[in-house]
């Protein structure tokens, strides 16, 4: 291919493309407006379907709140006394006398236990243990806690 073929080939796809270039700035002009027309017309579009739409659906809602909602109530109610558990007809008393008895039990063992040691409490008439003698030394406790005699 010869210089010259190259050069007229360059200039021909230069042409090409500023003709192509021109063609989409025209083409940009006149579709600009149109897509702004477009644009207010969809809005005018969705106000009118807003405005028709917000009475009947406010119906709707009261027509849901009046004749719906309580017959659905009813169906729900309905439905919980049967699922519900029958009533258990035992009497209770012999759980509260078991109770009773148990929590007896416990109180005398522990009054029993109380009075075994003799910590019953000191009293003018029950002075409580003796003192430990003032020269008497206390014998030392371990790292475990436990005192330990020779």
């Amino acid at each position: 291919m010869s210089l010259s073929t190259k050069k007229d080939a360059r200039a021909r796809a230069t042409a090409s493309a500023r003709d192509a270039g021109r063609r989409a700035r025209d083409t940009a002009a006149q579709l600009t407006p149109m897509a702004k027309n477009a644009s207010t017309s969809a809005k005018q579009g969705m106000q009118q379907a807003r405005t028709w739409a917000a009475p009947r659906l406010d119906q709707a809602g009261k027509s849901v709140q009046d004749q719906l909602a309580p017959r659905l109530a009813e169906i729900l109610r309905d439905a919980a006394r049967r699922v519900e558990p029958e009533q258990d007809s035992r009497p209770r008393w012999p759980l509260i006398a078991a109770a009773a008895g148990a929590l007896a039990a416990g109180a005398s063992a522990l009054a029993y236990v109380l009075t075994r040691r003799g910590s019953t409490p000191a009293s003018e008439d029950n002075p409580g243990p003796p003192a430990s003698e003032p020269g008497a030394e206390a014998a030392p406790a371990g790292a475990d806690g436990q005192v330990r005699t020779s």
